[in-house]
């Protein structure tokens, strides 16, 4: 009976989109307030373990042993549960490295592009290693192979003020972002740092990010500027200059209970995404090519669920 039903409204409608259309009359208007209401917001996010990558959820440490310099998986997976309905969150990774908690706390200046983020050297603090994390749905022994950087993503710190100019595909010491006028999208912030972009240096202003503020950077040029094919209006945001808690920084987002969407990071479109489902697992790797002979920790690795 309930399809037959549906089968005749089809039809009615058919017919009746073959009619003349003709406006409609009004003959009396009343408009219904309707007072605020909405959902109530149930969000958790789970103690993280440490587990051992392809085994049933093994406890281990996250670890890196003794070698030479090589670039290093860890062989051990953060295990990343939980729930979300708040609108707009996101769920982050980063280090803390300069802050005054930090064992060891790094000895570097990140205004001088220096991210920070890592590991940092337990003898000479101005050293760091490079950490990276991947994505697996489930819990797999993780093949990050030889090449840094192309399925995986670096960990930021949230110390991260100014940013390298060549990380930016078809940029370059002394070409547009590089000496292009800069100026904090919100007026009222208060970064770290002035948003100054000194010609010629390699460098422009991007804030890690911070809780109450918008730290985006926007462009501070009377007229248009295109970059990599982007045309960017005078005070208008800088997509390169976005908040890195907003894009290369986040793990997940938009969770609805326990499914969000994630980098998809097996392709090199880093527009591409994926969906998720908590419990997920986050593989961990290090980058010791470069490391100068000494250990090497951290105290600050830190995984946030944010609303903005």
């Amino acid at each position: 009976m309930r399809r037959f039903a549906v089968e005749v409204l089809s039809v009615a409608i058919i017919c009746s989109l073959a009619d003349p259309a003709f406006a409609f009359t009004s003959k009396g208007v009343q408009t219904v307030s309707v007072s605020a209401s909405g959902v109530t917001d149930t969000t958790s996010l789970s103690a993280i373990q440490v587990v051992t990558q392809g085994t049933a959820d093994t406890p281990t440490t996250l670890t890196f042993g003794t070698s030479g310099n090589t670039f290093r998986n860890s062989g051990a997976a953060l295990k990343i549960d939980l729930t979300s309905n708040a609108a707009g969150n996101r769920l982050i990774i980063y280090t803390n490295n300069l802050s005054g908690s930090a064992v060891p706390q790094a000895q570097l200046d990140t205004g001088a592009g220096i991210d920070g983020g890592g590991l940092v050297g337990t003898t000479d603090k101005s050293q760091i290693v490079p950490l990276l994390w991947a994505m697996e749905q489930t819990n797999v022994a993780h093949n990050f192979g030889s090449t840094v950087g192309d399925d995986e993503v670096f960990v930021t710190d949230k110390a991260h003020v100014r940013t390298f100019i060549t990380v930016v595909p078809g940029q370059a010491k002394n070409g547009t972002l590089d000496n292009m006028l800069l100026k904090m999208c919100d007026a009222t912030a208060t970064p770290p740092i002035p948003p100054t972009n000194i010609v010629n240096d390699g460098l422009y202003t991007q804030y890690f990010g911070a809780v109450g503020q918008n730290l985006d950077v926007c462009s501070n040029e009377a007229g248009l500027v295109t970059i990599n094919g982007v045309t960017i209006a005078a005070g208008a945001k800088i997509p390169q200059a976005e908040e890195l808690s907003k894009n290369i920084a986040v793990i997940a987002f938009g969770f609805l209970g326990k499914t969000g969407t994630a980098p998809n990071l097996s392709t090199p479109n880093p527009s591409d995404t994926m969906s998720i489902t908590a419990p997920f697992y986050m593989p961990i790797a290090a980058d010791f090519r470069f490391a100068p002979a000494q250990n090497y920790a951290t105290s600050t690795l830190t995984v946030e669920l944010v609303t903005q």
